[in-house]
């Protein structure tokens, strides 16, 4: 009886996985901001020589286009998902020797911004309610800097979701660091570790998406305390032994609910980017894609494309994560893109 019984139990517990594994659950807030830091690097000189520290090969054509272009299409869903849209690039293009020091994607920059972020001071950035621009924004621009409007972005919520993304090198091996340009001294600039990236992001008041399109960017997620699991607190407090037994990390520090990461490649393997096809925007290959997920043409003679109509990753009037990651997966080659975080998939837009 007792053996047919755990019998009977085993066989609830099963078809109970399945039903939940093939639900699409969502983590969704409520009218929040995007807040969008966008950090992008050529490692080009102002008169066209290479950082002196990196190889003649490694100047990068396409960072600055994939946060600029992101940053459009992002806006330009905020605004049809009536959010207010935040933007603070740190964009480094053929400025090496002549961007001003306060506005260089550095270390201590980056720690400033994320100080000021934790302890709601004002800072410099784009405020965007509708739209970009098109006349007062193109790829041609100077390098961005914070910003020419002053906002306070206080009271940081789990409503607000902030996006971290980098474009540009990392570390090739299984650290996957940030590496940076040289100073315009031509002195070498400390990488930026991803521990620092995790401990600060981790840290903030708010849901954060982390998208690093670089070099070994795979490390950032096997070294961090981002939660693996995708299944929504209903569901663990309905079913604690049946959440206990097939999706509890190993890791009791893991996040549950407002961290998320997502990155182009494994740790210790190569990105690449859209010199192999045919397209004339330069991007990155795991950025192009990532733009099309989001609708975003990037193929057409315009300098700034266009959001259509017809979005890949919209589903039930939703745009998360995980249909972003979907058809990048189903499309993109060469690489091997990975995500992680949260308990279910974090919503970005709601169209309806």
């Amino acid at each position: 009886m007792k053996q047919n019984n755990k019998i009977i139990r085993f066989f609830i517990l099963f078809f109970s996985v399945c039903l939940f594994m093939s639900c699409e659950l969502f983590y969704e807030q409520g009218p929040g901001r995007i807040i969008f830091v966008g950090v992008g690097l050529d490692y080009i000189k102002s008169d066209g020589s290479i950082s002196s520290y990196i190889n003649s090969n490694a100047a990068l054509e396409n960072p600055p286009n994939d946060i600029r272009e992101i940053a459009y299409a992002l806006s330009t869903l905020a605004s049809q998902s009536e959010k207010t849209f935040v933007y603070i690039p740190f964009i480094q293009q053929h400025t090496i020797d002549d961007i001003p020091e306060s506005n260089y994607p550095n270390k201590d920059n980056l720690q400033k911004l994320f100080d000021e972020l934790k302890n709601n001071n004002d800072i410099s950035a784009n405020v965007y309610d509708g739209n970009f621009d098109k006349s007062e924004y193109n790829l041609t621009s100077e390098y961005s800097t914070f910003g020419n409007e002053i906002t306070s972005i206080d009271n940081l919520s789990e409503n607000d979701i902030l996006i971290f993304y980098y474009s540009g090198h990392g570390d090739q091996t299984n650290d996957g660091d940030l590496r940076l340009p040289e100073d315009k001294d031509e002195q070498v600039r400390e990488s930026i570790p991803l521990s620092f990236l995790s401990e600060n992001l981790n840290s903030l008041n708010c849901t954060v998406l982390t998208v690093l399109d670089s070099c070994g960017s795979g490390s950032f997620i096997e070294k961090s305390n981002y939660s693996v699991n995708t299944i929504t607190t209903s569901f663990v407090d309905t079913i604690p032994e049946l959440y206990e037994t097939f999706f509890t990390s190993s890791d009791d520090n893991s996040s549950t609910s407002d961290l998320y990461a997502m990155v182009s490649t494994r740790a210790g393997e190569l990105s690449f980017d859209t010199s192999s096809l045919d397209v004339n925007h330069p991007n990155s290959i795991f950025s192009y894609y990532f733009l099309r997920a989001l609708g975003y043409e990037n193929d057409s003679e315009s300098e700034i494309g266009y959001v259509n109509e017809n979005i890949p990753s919209l589903s039930k009037d939703r745009i998360s994560i995980d249909s972003i990651y979907d058809y990048i997966i189903d499309n993109i080659s060469r690489e091997e893109p990975l995500i992680n975080g949260g308990r279910n998939s974090l919503v970005l837009f709601n169209l309806n």
